[in-house]
């Protein structure tokens, strides 16, 4: 009787990975293979075998008969390729085939540019994890993963792995370890430890912010790093069309500015000198000296000195200073002068 159960728990829980693997994408489906000194096309049937994938190729462009190692227990598909063919070949996705072709030649390849991408884990279960953000502040780039724990990122090629940060809320932050081999490097696989102490983002004040600003104009990749970096980045200069469409790029959140000019609407962390804004200016933090709204300014934390807005502005911190909106102002404390057409609210009034 034992016997039995054990049996059908095996088939049952064996039934059930396939039908999860037959319900992901091909790239992100699991497989385990442990081979020494194996033929690729042996491999690759092993991979169809547990995965129902079947593989398309040019023989020509890839030879089938050459050896390699490969040991993997439950990663992905993608991953055992990005390890068989080491910066080698690109793979298309079409129902159940994936088709294999050489990548570009040296010629042809962006040498300015290189692409990582690769897999984010939790350290203690092996779970993939989504909405974590891969950055680099030198160049403003990022990614976030998806639904799989999957990134792409693509960075100067130049740019060491010691310089990519990788943050999510309740994780502790991480920088990659750069290695000896860093040029050949192309599938990562980073586990992040848990850590509810760290980032503070989404305290009262921002939760606030969230509830009063028109978010819908930010990106979603710009709120979710905005939300799991907890590091600033400081810029003496941005400009912005709309958030995303700016030289701070899907970190605008997370950057400090002394100088912000949003064509349309901006969406910043801070800044330290001055703010002009054709529409809206949105802003997580603080604003020192001045800030000029065409239509308004949101601001989470506090203003110091001067913010003129054309219809509004709202403060969720303090005000030290004159505050001047063409319809109301709002803000939690005002030490100084507040001038609105119509309404003037402040929670605390110091002046």
């Amino acid at each position: 009787m034992k016997r039995s159960f054990i049996l059908t728990l095996s088939i049952f829980l064996f039934s059930a990975i396939n039908a999860q693997n037959e319900l992901s994408p091909p790239l992100e489906r699991i497989i385990s293979v442990h081979a020494e000194s194996e033929t690729i096309e042996a491999i690759l049937t092993e991979i169809s075998k547990q995965t129902g994938i079947v593989f398309s190729y040019n023989p020509v462009a890839i030879n089938s008969n050459n050896r390699v190692d490969l040991d993997i227990s439950q990663k992905t598909v993608r991953l055992a390729l990005n390890l068989i063919f080491p910066d080698e070949i690109s793979y298309k996705e079409k129902g159940k085939y994936l088709i294999l072709k050489k990548s570009q030649s040296e010629n042809e390849k962006n040498d300015e540019k290189r692409l990582y991408e690769g897999y984010v884990y939790d350290m203690a279960t092996g779970r993939r994890l989504t909405n974590v953000s891969v950055y680099n502040k030198q160049s403003m780039v990022s990614a976030i993963t998806d639904q799989y724990g999957f990134f792409s990122v693509e960075l100067p090629v130049n740019t060491p792995l010691s310089l990519i940060g990788v943050s999510k809320v309740g994780y502790s932050d991480t920088l990659l370890h750069s290695t000896s081999e860093e040029s050949s490097v192309r599938a990562l696989e980073i586990y992040l430890n848990r850590n509810d102490s760290v980032h503070n983002a989404d305290n009262k004040k921002y939760r606030n912010l969230n509830k009063i600003a028109p978010l819908w104009l930010v990106s979603r990749t710009t709120l979710v790093n905005a939300a799991n970096i907890n590091d600033s980045i400081f810029r003496s200069v941005q400009i912005s069309l709309l958030p995303g469409i700016s030289t701070n790029r899907f970190l605008g959140g997370n950057v400090v500015n002394d100088v912000s000019i949003n064509l349309i609407a901006g969406y910043e962390q801070g800044v330290n000198a001055v703010e002009f804004g054709g529409v809206l200016n949105i802003v997580r933090e603080n604003v020192k000296y001045a800030e000029f709204g065409g239509v308004g300014n949101i601001v989470g934390g506090d203003i110091k000195y001067a913010q003129f807005g054309g219809v509004y502005n709202i403060v969720g911190g303090n005000v030290r200073g004159l505050e001047l909106g063409g319809v109301f102002n709002l803000a939690n404390s005002v030490n100084g002068v507040q001038i609105g057409g119509v309404i003037n609210n402040a929670v605390n009034r110091a002046s």
